[in-house]
């Protein structure tokens, strides 16, 4: 997709909910806790560690697949605040 179909696409989505909408409540300090617990145990993929290949479905259609896009090196950044 090119920058002007980006452009358009985003453009054509709905407006922003309010983030009265949103729903945060279920992040609490427990929770945060216990990932820096995970983070401090190792375990899972330590940073710096090659990512294990995985398949991910695209908006419009199709699929992204991490060992198609190694060159060059990539972030991988999962989260939510939301």
């Amino acid at each position: 997709m090119s920058l002007p179909d980006v452009t358009q696409h985003l453009n054509a989505l709905e407006p922003a909910e309010s983030a009265e909408r949103y729903n945060y409540g279920h992040f609490r300090p427990r929770l945060v806790a216990g990932e820096v617990v995970k983070t401090v145990a190792a375990r899972g993929i330590a940073p710096g560690e090659p990512a294990p290949d995985f398949e991910l479905p695209m908006v419009g259609g199709g699929t992204w697949r991490l060992a198609r896009h190694l060159n060059p090196p990539i972030l991988l950044r999962f989260g939510s605040f939301s």
